[in-house]
């Protein structure tokens, strides 16, 4: 209805151009008037077929370069028009000469761009049409974005290679685990009237004859392994796809479809509540086994780490005492000379029997001395009773040795 409108526009305006013309002759001599005339009315014809017949497929259409478009006469097949620099159709003399079937898209360096581009003539509407269909995809972004294009009516074919993706469900490794595997198609459409109408949906065929072989190189080997060298996988199914189903040659000479290349993006567990029955317990045992690994791994990790770390905390505490050990005897001689030490050693004993007491240990002025001399830097109401009963044995041992003796061992 929308081109009929458009029709029935066009043809007012032809017509009251014409009108225009005619009554202009009255006024101009046919000499000048007739050329005006024409010029004019190709003007305004040039006009209505650039930016309003073509563009909705109007006697004329427009075919982007490395785009075709069928042209249908009464719903069947009359024609494939394509607008590809240095590309052609083959014809049958292509075929005889064993170059390409007939209407397979192949490159032609004679092949040149036309004066007006992608725009075509492609017959008297609505008797000749462009064909129209419905095609939903996804496809892989540059950036490795999935763009997704739900299913619309188009009315072109892409010819040059694009990458799709594409899924396969649940499909089982060599112990039986649901595995999601995402595709990467790179595809071409080779022939566009068998892409069309030798199969329903091409895409969705070229993803029905894929999924069966990605299935079976699946079970050959583990989830585990998969996942360390996806590009392995893809390389299999790949070459399953050339010599082992002969895929790949259906593909191309039954319809019309070249695959370039073949990838894996992903190999995901498939989720538990997308599952039924055996495959679904299969799942559930899978994951409660990953769990399982993944805590003793953890508390193994933090073991090790606490071992390590008791054992640093323990050195240390080695250190510090000898480092502690070796003050008391630099002070231990002035101890000694004041005759402190019996007192001294009875101070420290009630301090270390005594809890509350340790953080009273400034209020004894003659012990708050030593040890700031012992524990440098050290809140003195922070030590512990394990420290004081250091100190106190370390005195007691070098008052029992005598003059000049070492401090004894700290432990």
């Amino acid at each position: 209805m929308e081109r009929g409108r458009i029709l029935l526009f066009s043809f007012l305006i032809l017509v009251g151009l014409f009108a225009g013309i005619i009554y202009g002759l009255s006024f101009f001599s046919l000499y000048l008037a007739v050329p005006a005339a024409i010029l004019l009315t190709a003007f305004v014809f040039f006009l209505l077929v650039y930016f309003w017949w073509a563009p909705n497929n109007l006697f004329f259409t427009f075919v982007p370069e490395s785009w075709a478009k069928i042209v249908v006469k009464g719903d069947a097949a009359a024609g494939v028009l394509i607008q590809w620099t240095h590309h052609r159709l083959a014809t049958a003399s292509d075929a005889t000469a064993g170059i390409a079937d007939v209407g397979d898209v192949i490159e032609d360096q004679d092949v040149k761009t036309s004066f007006l581009g992608g725009l075509k003539y492609y017959g008297l509407w609505p008797i000749y049409d462009i064909y129209l269909y419905n095609f939903g995809w996804t496809n892989m972004a540059q950036d490795g974005s999935r763009q997704s294009h739900p299913k619309t009516t188009i009315d072109y074919v892409l010819l040059r290679d694009d990458v799709y993706y594409a899924e396969v469900k649940a499909a089982e490794d060599n112990q039986l685990i649901p595995l999601d595997i995402g595709l990467v198609l790179r595809l071409r459409v080779l022939n566009p009237y068998k892409a069309l109408f030798r199969v329903q949906n091409w895409l969705e065929t070229v993803i029905n004859l894929v999924t069966p072989a990605v299935r079976d190189v699946l079970t050959t080997d583990s989830y585990e392994n998969w996942i360390q060298q996806p590009k392995d996988l893809g390389e299999k199914v790949f070459e399953q796809l050339r010599d082992g189903r002969r895929i790949l040659g259906e593909l191309k000479s039954r319809y019309g479809i070249e695959m370039v290349s073949f990838g894996v993006e992903s190999i995901d567990p498939t989720p538990v509540d997308a599952l039924q029955g055996v495959r679904a317990a299969s799942m559930k045992q899978y994951l409660a086994d990953k769990e399982k690994q993944r805590i003793e791994t953890e508390a193994e990790a933090n073991r090790t780490r606490v071992e390590t770390e008791a054992a640093a905390n323990r050195q240390k505490l080695i250190l510090e005492g000898q480092g502690e050990a070796e003050r008391l005897k630099l002070v231990y001689g002035a101890i000694r000379d004041a005759g402190e030490v019996a007192t001294l050693v009875r101070t420290l004993e009630a301090l270390e029997k005594t809890p509350s007491a340790v953080g009273q240990v400034v209020l004894f002025p003659h012990v708050s001395g030593i040890l700031g001399s012992v524990f440098p830097n050290r809140d003195l109401s922070s030590l512990t009773q394990q420290e004081i009963a250091m100190v106190r044995q370390v005195i007691a041992g070098l008052a029992q040795q005598g003059p000049g003796s070492s401090p004894p061992a700290v432990s």
